[in-house]
Protein backbone atom coordinates (compact mmCIF):
# COMPACT_ATOMS: atom_id res chain seq x y z
CA UNK A 1 0.00 0.00 0.00
CA UNK A 2 2.60 2.40 1.22
CA UNK A 3 4.49 1.57 -2.48
CA UNK A 4 1.56 2.17 -4.15
CA UNK A 5 1.10 5.84 -2.51
CA UNK A 6 4.45 6.89 -3.27
CA UNK A 7 4.04 6.02 -7.10
CA UNK A 8 1.05 7.29 -7.22
CA UNK A 9 2.69 10.96 -5.92
CA UNK A 10 5.43 10.52 -8.25
CA UNK A 11 3.06 10.17 -11.50
CA UNK A 12 1.34 13.41 -10.14
CA UNK A 13 4.71 14.87 -9.54
CA UNK A 14 5.80 13.95 -13.26
CA UNK A 15 2.26 15.26 -14.81
CA UNK A 16 2.50 18.24 -12.24
CA UNK A 17 5.97 19.44 -13.63
CA UNK A 18 4.89 18.90 -17.57
CA UNK A 19 1.76 20.68 -16.82
CA UNK A 20 3.74 24.01 -15.66
CA UNK A 21 6.18 23.55 -18.52
CA UNK A 22 3.52 23.32 -20.94
CA UNK A 23 1.74 26.42 -19.36
CA UNK A 24 5.28 28.00 -19.11
CA UNK A 25 5.19 27.65 -23.14
CA UNK A 26 1.52 28.20 -23.82
CA UNK A 27 2.22 32.09 -21.75
CA UNK A 28 5.34 32.59 -23.92
CA UNK A 29 3.14 32.26 -27.41
CA UNK A 30 0.43 34.36 -25.76
CA UNK A 31 3.03 37.26 -25.09
CA UNK A 32 4.53 36.76 -28.85
CA UNK A 33 1.53 37.28 -30.09
CA UNK A 34 1.13 40.15 -27.82
CA UNK A 35 3.65 42.14 -29.34
CA UNK A 36 2.85 41.18 -32.98
CA UNK A 37 -0.60 42.58 -32.00
CA UNK A 38 0.84 45.40 -30.83
CA UNK A 39 3.58 46.26 -33.72
CA UNK A 40 0.62 45.53 -35.97
CA UNK A 41 -1.41 48.66 -34.43
CA UNK A 42 2.06 50.66 -34.62
CA UNK A 43 2.37 49.70 -38.34
CA UNK A 44 -1.12 51.18 -39.15
CA UNK A 45 -0.48 54.66 -36.81
CA UNK A 46 3.19 54.75 -38.95
CA UNK A 47 1.41 54.02 -42.13
CA UNK A 48 -1.50 56.85 -41.79
CA UNK A 49 0.78 59.60 -40.72
CA UNK A 50 3.60 59.06 -42.69
CA UNK A 51 2.61 56.79 -45.66
CA UNK A 52 -0.76 57.38 -46.71
CA UNK A 53 -1.13 61.50 -45.91
CA UNK A 54 -5.12 60.94 -47.38
CA UNK A 55 -6.18 57.76 -47.69
CA UNK A 56 -9.07 56.09 -48.90
CA UNK A 57 -11.66 53.39 -47.46
CA UNK A 58 -10.95 55.09 -44.06
CA UNK A 59 -13.45 52.84 -42.65
CA UNK A 60 -11.27 49.19 -43.75
CA UNK A 61 -8.23 50.48 -41.49
CA UNK A 62 -10.97 51.20 -37.99
CA UNK A 63 -12.35 47.19 -38.74
CA UNK A 64 -8.55 46.25 -38.96
CA UNK A 65 -7.56 48.53 -35.96
CA UNK A 66 -10.84 47.32 -33.72
CA UNK A 67 -10.50 44.06 -34.73
CA UNK A 68 -6.98 44.06 -33.19
CA UNK A 69 -7.43 46.15 -30.16
CA UNK A 70 -10.72 43.19 -29.13
CA UNK A 71 -8.15 40.70 -29.95
CA UNK A 72 -5.52 42.62 -27.59
CA UNK A 73 -7.87 42.75 -24.74
CA UNK A 74 -9.37 39.14 -25.66
CA UNK A 75 -5.38 38.06 -25.30
CA UNK A 76 -5.13 39.90 -22.01
CA UNK A 77 -7.89 37.09 -20.97
CA UNK A 78 -6.53 34.13 -22.01
CA UNK A 79 -3.08 35.48 -20.36
CA UNK A 80 -5.00 36.46 -17.12
CA UNK A 81 -6.69 32.32 -17.35
CA UNK A 82 -3.26 30.90 -18.13
CA UNK A 83 -2.02 32.81 -14.89
CA UNK A 84 -4.47 31.19 -12.96
CA UNK A 85 -3.21 27.51 -14.23
CA UNK A 86 0.06 28.26 -12.32
CA UNK A 87 -1.54 27.83 -9.46
CA UNK A 88 -3.05 24.50 -10.24
CA UNK A 89 0.37 22.50 -9.98
CA UNK A 90 0.91 23.85 -6.60
CA UNK A 91 -2.50 23.22 -4.95
CA UNK A 92 -2.04 19.71 -6.07
CA UNK A 93 1.25 18.91 -4.97
CA UNK A 94 0.25 20.39 -1.43
CA UNK A 95 -3.00 18.21 -1.51
CA UNK A 96 -0.59 14.86 -1.88
CA UNK A 97 2.24 15.81 -0.38
CA UNK A 98 0.72 17.02 3.41
CA UNK A 99 0.16 14.55 5.81
CA UNK A 100 -3.70 14.09 5.17
CA UNK A 101 -5.43 11.07 4.44
CA UNK A 102 -5.87 9.82 0.77
CA UNK A 103 -9.64 10.58 0.79
CA UNK A 104 -8.81 14.12 1.62
CA UNK A 105 -5.99 14.30 -0.84
CA UNK A 106 -8.39 13.21 -3.46
CA UNK A 107 -11.27 15.58 -2.01
CA UNK A 108 -8.80 18.60 -2.88
CA UNK A 109 -8.07 16.84 -5.91
CA UNK A 110 -11.02 16.90 -7.18
CA UNK A 111 -11.85 20.25 -6.38
CA UNK A 112 -8.64 21.12 -8.44
CA UNK A 113 -10.10 19.46 -11.30
CA UNK A 114 -13.21 21.08 -11.22
CA UNK A 115 -11.43 24.49 -11.15
CA UNK A 116 -9.47 23.62 -14.28
CA UNK A 117 -12.55 22.24 -16.16
CA UNK A 118 -14.24 25.51 -15.71
CA UNK A 119 -11.11 27.51 -17.05
CA UNK A 120 -11.08 25.33 -20.03
CA UNK A 121 -14.59 26.43 -21.04
CA UNK A 122 -13.58 30.00 -20.69
CA UNK A 123 -10.68 29.10 -23.21
CA UNK A 124 -12.55 27.23 -25.37
CA UNK A 125 -14.02 30.76 -26.23
CA UNK A 126 -11.30 33.60 -25.63
CA UNK A 127 -8.66 31.01 -27.86
CA UNK A 128 -10.67 31.75 -30.87
CA UNK A 129 -11.96 34.47 -30.92
CA UNK A 130 -8.24 35.75 -30.02
CA UNK A 131 -7.16 34.32 -33.25
CA UNK A 132 -9.75 35.28 -35.42
CA UNK A 133 -9.74 38.96 -34.63
CA UNK A 134 -5.84 38.98 -34.78
CA UNK A 135 -6.39 37.31 -38.13
CA UNK A 136 -9.74 39.86 -39.02
CA UNK A 137 -7.30 42.31 -38.02
CA UNK A 138 -4.35 41.42 -40.75
CA UNK A 139 -6.78 41.01 -43.56
CA UNK A 140 -8.49 44.08 -43.24
CA UNK A 141 -5.18 46.03 -42.96
CA UNK A 142 -3.70 43.91 -46.18
CA UNK A 143 -6.59 45.11 -48.01
CA UNK A 144 -6.55 49.00 -46.80
CA UNK A 145 -2.61 49.18 -47.59
CA UNK A 146 -3.72 47.75 -51.16
CA UNK A 147 -6.06 50.09 -51.62
CA UNK A 148 -4.14 52.89 -50.48
CA UNK A 149 -0.75 51.42 -52.28
CA UNK A 150 -2.91 51.18 -55.71
CA UNK A 151 -4.83 54.10 -55.99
Amino acid sequence: MEEEIKEMEKRIYISLKLMNDSLKIAYDYYKYLATLITGSLFIIVILHEKVFHNPEKVWIEIISISALVISLVLLLGVLGTIRDYFAIPFSAHTAFSSNESIEKSMEKFIDISKQVKSMGKTQKILIPATHYTFILGLIALAIFVSFNLLK
